[in-house]
């Protein structure tokens, strides 16, 4: 098994603030839809989210980590996104990490957890089957702290553990790699590193950074820390100037290796990291809202770009779009019910998009929130334009959907209004982007359907059959726009549409 030493950190870029411009194209999300919940299932001090397909059906779960005793449990998807009551996993009980691999190659995934200060796997059986846990370490010790993935880095297609474990009260933090063995078992503990902090969130990953078939390993128990094999039996360190607590590895710029994004310790700051070729590292800092608790890179708008999402304790999620090689700008603000401690994300309905997941608390109540991706596809007639004006339950939304052949059903559907409130469909013929009551009327007012009366959840319905006699290429401009006393204006509104006839 390879072991491994440290060498001097090379130096880095200057922290660049990066404030980039409006993406000319919206993120689309649904308003959250509280899932199930409940204090014995594992929702109740939720801190860790998990979106996989345990049972396997092909379709993605949610797996709920409370840590700090807590249960571990499940919520069973039934395919087309509606989560089921949380199954309980107790013999992984107490568990900080949950974590899925195939460790023994018999083409199963086994299901892995940290709990008792010690790594425990459930081997899989097949057909969303487990055998009882079975305890893989034995640290021996009472006190401290323990997260753990699982990733090869040794280089021989094994998935190996990699270990953020605190050592005990007052005791150092040791990053560790245990070789995995190929049958479920793994070698002895190899430290590669000690530090005296042990970071809660910090949960190690692991990924290929500069593009040369290794994984490197990323840590933040001090600062944010990279850790990239240089050749045999060596690893250097690069420990860049940011204070962060929770990262994740993905490719933002398609220039070779994957690209971190980390939660500031700093309040709702993002730390980027691009790898460039001369080995060096174009940093980034973007301030993006309150406390964050949760982030996500995924590619959500299917253009080929991984985009960010985090969310935080002001119960909004923030989408950041990737304009390209790795430059964000602010694309869409959701509205939660609650403020977040973990965000998650995953195709829960099967529809091709990916779907959010957060699980949120406030003083009184735990609520897992499912946020359903209704970005619009490029053969579909709809394009959302964006200037969504907030009114007092944050953004309201509108959805369009429909074929716009004749005959056939369109659906026009506003979300996350204010309750009771008068609201219209401004209809228009071409785009004026005319400043009002705060906001931004984009369509020509030509046609204003309404009043309709929002019902007790805050939403309206307008259903009716294409016409016929619409020729192709016709052009409309749609947005809602709703009475809202409670507003600093009066008003809010949705983004607007623009619909192309086909």
């Amino acid at each position: 098994m390879r072991t491994f030493e440290r060498t001097a950190a090379r130096a880095t870029l200057a922290v660049l603030v990066v404030l980039a411009g409006p993406a000319a194209s919206q993120i689309v999300f649904e308003p959250p839809v509280l899932g199930p919940a409940g204090d014995g299932g594992g929702v109740l001090s939720a801190h860790r989210l998990v979106v996989h397909d345990v049972t396997g059906d092909g379709a993605p779960d949610v797996l709920v980590v409370t840590g700090l005793g807590g249960p571990v449990s499940f919520m069973p998807n039934d395919g087309a996104g509606n989560l089921e009551p949380p199954v309980a996993v107790p013999d992984l009980a107490s568990s900080s990490t949950v974590s899925f691999a195939d460790l023994d190659g018999d083409g199963h995934e086994d299901m892995l957890g940290s709990k008792s200060l010690e790594v425990w796997v459930k081997r899989g059986l097949g057909a969303g089957a487990y055998a009882p846990a079975q305890q893989v370490t034995s640290f021996g010790q009472a006190s401290g702290g323990l997260l753990f993935a699982a990733a090869d880095v040794t280089g021989d297609d094994v998935p190996d553990l990699v270990l953020s474990r605190n050592t005990g009260l007052f005791q150092p933090t040791h990053l560790e790699v245990l070789a995995g063995l190929g049958d479920g078992t793994f070698g002895p503990p190899v430290v590669l590193h000690t530090s005296g902090f042990f970071d809660s969130h910090g949960v190690p990953r692991a990924g290929d950074l500069d593009d040369d078939g290794r994984n490197d390993l990323v840590t933040t128990a001090e600062g944010l820390q990279l850790f990239l094999p240089a050749g045999d039996d060596v690893l250097e360190e690069v420990r860049l100037p940011h204070d962060v607590k929770l990262a994740r590895l993905a490719d933002l710029d398609h220039r070779g290796g994957l690209d971190v994004v980390a939660l500031g310790d700093d309040p709702g700051t993002l730390v980027i990291v691009l790898g460039v070729a001369d080995g060096s590292y174009e940093q980034r800092v973007l301030t993006v809202g309150a406390d964050l608790q949760g982030l996500v890179l995924r590619d959500l708008d299917d253009d080929g770009w991984v985009d960010i999402a985090a969310t935080g304790t002001d119960a909004r999620t923030i989408v950041l779009r990737n304009l390209t090689g790795g430059v964000f700008a602010p694309d869409v603000t959701i509205t939660n019910a609650f403020p977040a401690r973990a965000l998650e994300a995953g195709d829960l309905d099967g529809d091709g998009r990916v779907d959010l997941v957060a699980v949120g608390a406030t003083q009184f109540v735990d609520a897992l929130e499912v946020m359903t991706n209704h970005t619009y596809r490029d053969d579909e007639p709809f394009t959302d334009l964006g200037e969504a004006c907030p009114g007092s339950r944050g953004f309201p939304v509108l959805l369009a959907e429909g074929t716009l052949l004749g005959g056939d059903a369109t659906e026009l559907r506003l979300a996350n209004g204010p309750q009771g409130s008068a609201s219209w469909l401004v209809v228009g013929s071409t785009a004026v982007n005319a400043g009002f009551a705060g906001g931004v009327m984009v369509p020509s007012p030509d046609r204003m359907i309404g009043p309709v009366v929002l019902n007790g959840a805050g939403r309206a319905r307008l259903v009716a059959r294409w016409p016929h006699d619409v020729p192709s290429g016709e052009q409309l401009w749609l947005q809602w726009w709703i009475a809202d006393a409670r507003s600093r204006t009066g008003y809010a509104a949705t983004s607007a549409v623009r619909i192309d006839t086909p």
